[in-house]
């Protein structure tokens, strides 16, 4: 609890003198930032209380966050050297020495931690002056052999380098210059065997990445944008930052962009806005993908940059898969593959047959096209790669009915996933757990990996795995007769389900006015959170027992063979199209087969049908 730290109770007991009235309870948030910021420093801490009578705590960290100046007092009898946190300062930076002075101020730069190459090439610091600097507790240096700055001397130092613009200018490209090298030092192991380390080592690095990127992007830096380009992409989207990481490639966009980009824009233009409509795809704003793509392959075909095209014809494909373009998809991903064979690259080459055997007319060509992709990551030995194929072809064992491998594979996927850090990866997997889990009848397991799925989408944003966890949540809470729930989980599917384009697969419903006004009239991300919580304290539940008399055995035997193989891939979500696919029917023959089993199980839809073929244990 925030009450327990002594830098809150300090603070809290000083703004108390201030303000009798004072409460922790409504400016909690307020002092947690104030100590945060000032690092617990008890003259800062102090300063800030006495603002107390005058201004929110919110207030005061916002004023702190803008300039050490905030940090003084107009007190008579406090001694000039403690009224303000400049005049302590300027106490502890007169004693240095100008060689001391010139580090501090060029290590202002360093946000969060840093390392000594860090600073000696940034800030051109040797090791005796860091030394110096931190017996002069200036500076800081941990047992994990990184330096910091405490925040209030890094805004000090700060204040003195932008005195002087020429070594601010300086300082700032040895900065972006040194973090844009790193980033790029990082992109074979994101590809290769060491894709967590790379990962965790771009993210302890990140506080001072994005001021790198942004110094360049505002200063058209082209050859660092371009070093830093490829690793920046890949960590924000298999972290799952994606807004984030959109807004940092759009910062270096809007810097390089043209007017007419198709005829006149730059190699390295058309390389952001394709990593930038990767961004956009993966959080379903696709028409914005689209656009970015379409204009950056324009861009490439132009310059016959061959790599590149691959990279965006591959991304594209991704892309009007969704919107059900299935032959222009198959399309794409066939140019996509055919260049990067023809410059010989084999990741490229493994990512573009992965994606290609979603669309393959038959179960075998279909493996045939994953296994090719599995084995060349492999070889390649991409731990990423493997990662992201295991749950493929653990959905590709539950459409087949093979559900214990399926879960086997789920359990591989989830465990490789996590282990990198591949956020999205994570929540796939435990949909592919729950689906499997679901057809096993082990529904209390379906429960808990779709519920865990849930979370992870909506902590993300992910509108598609959103629909398809809930969705199958929906079937759960109906094999348990939990009606209720697994209508409000419907209407959360549903509502994803009618605003999302493209095909759904697994995901199926009837045209329903009530469902559909329900799916309208809710916040689905807000519904979600307050249905897992309800969920979170609901007692276990206990699917029925179930028995089969005569009479339902005289139903069950009026379905043929053919119609309870319908029934059981449409009630593991298949579209009609999926069905008349697996079992070479076409479309209209499928839909008759469905009215065939509506007419002798006495129900009026796809739903109503999966129900009572459960209820009558005609499938699983």
């Amino acid at each position: 609890r925030p009450e327990d730290y002594c830098a809150v109770q300090f603070f809290t007991q000083h703004a108390q003198r201030i303000r009798s009235d004072f409460s922790l309870e409504t400016e909690r948030d307020g002092v947690v930032r104030i100590c945060t910021l000032v690092e617990g420093m008890p003259l800062a801490l102090e300063l800030a209380a006495a603002w107390v009578r005058s201004l929110s705590c919110a207030e005061i960290a916002n004023e702190i966050a803008r300039s050490l100046d905030f940090l003084k007092t107009r007190a008579r009898n406090v001694p000039p050297r403690h009224q303000s946190m400049r005049a302590v300062l300027d106490q502890s930076w007169a004693l240095l020495s100008p060689q001391e002075q010139i580090v501090l101020r060029r290590l202002s730069v360093l946000r969060g931690g840093f390392t000594r190459e860090a600073a000696a090439v940034v800030a051109e610091a040797s090791l005796p002056v860091l030394t110096a600097l931190v017996d002069k507790s200036l500076l800081r240096w941990g047992a994990a052999g990184r330096y910091s700055l405490h925040e209030l001397v890094r805004q000090y130092a700060e204040r003195e380098l932008k005195e002087m613009p020429d070594d601010f200018g300086n300082t700032r490209q040895r900065h972006t210059e040194y973090y844009m090298a790193f980033l790029e030092s990082q992109w074979p192991d994101l590809l290769g065997s060491r894709p967590k380390e790379a990962l965790h080592a771009i993210e302890d690095e990140i506080d001072n990445i994005r001021p790198a990127w942004t110094w360049a992007a505002m200063l058209g830096m082209e050859a660092d944008i371009n070093r830093g380009l490829d690793s920046l992409w890949f960590f924000y989207d298999t972290r799952g930052w994606y807004r984030e990481g959109e807004r940092l490639l759009e910062l270096a966009a809007e810097s390089l962009s043209t007017e007419s980009p198709e005829t006149d824009g730059s190699l390295l233009y058309g390389r952001v806005l394709a990593r930038l409509g990767v961004l956009c795809n993966s959080i379903d704003r696709c028409d914005r993908a689209r656009s970015q793509l379409e204009t950056a392959l324009a861009i490439f075909r132009r310059l016959d940059a061959r790599a590149e095209m691959a990279f965006a014809l591959t991304r594209l494909g991704e892309v009007v898969i969704n919107e059900e373009s299935f032959d222009q998809a198959q399309q794409l991903y066939a140019a996509s593959l055919a260049l990067y064979e023809e410059i010989g690259d084999r990741w490229g080459q493994a990512f573009a047959l992965n994606w290609m055997s979603n669309l393959s007319d038959t179960t075998e060509e279909r493996m045939r096209h994953r296994e090719h992709s599995l084995a060349i990551f492999q070889a390649l030995n991409s731990q990423w790669g493997i990662a992201i194929v295991t749950p493929d072809f653990g959905f590709n064992a539950a459409m087949n009915g093979e559900y214990q491998r399926a879960l086997r594979l789920g359990h591989e996927a989830l465990a490789r996933c996590q282990e990198i850090g591949i956020r999205w990866g994570t929540a796939m997997s435990k949909q592919l757990i729950g689906f499997a889990a679901y057809g096993l009848r082990d529904y209390h397991a379906a429960l808990d990996y779709n519920a865990q799925a849930l979370a992870d989408a909506l902590e993300l944003h992910l509108s598609r795995f959103l629909m398809y966890a809930a969705y199958q949540m929906a079937r759960t809470l109906e094999a348990l007769s939990c009606l209720e729930q697994a209508a409000a989980f419907d209407a959360v599917a549903y509502h994803y389900y009618i605003a999302l384009p493209g095909e759904k697969y697994f995901v199926s419903f009837e045209d329903n006015a009530d469902l559909r006004e329900r799916a309208r009239s809710i916040d689905p991300e807000t519904e979600v959170e307050r249905l897992l919580a309800d969920l979170c304290q609901a007692e276990p539940m206990d699917f029925p027992e179930e028995t089969v008399d005569g009479a339902v055995q005289a139903l069950i035997s009026e379905l043929t063979e053919r119609e309870i193989e319908i029934l059981g891939l449409v009630s593991v979500g298949r579209s009609n199209r999926d069905v008349a696919q697996e079992l070479y029917l076409s479309t209209g023959t499928v839909k008759w087969y469905l009215s065939q089993i509506y007419s002798k199980l006495g129900v009026g839809s796809r739903t109503q049908a999966i129900a009572r073929a459960r209820e009558l244990q005609v499938i699983r």
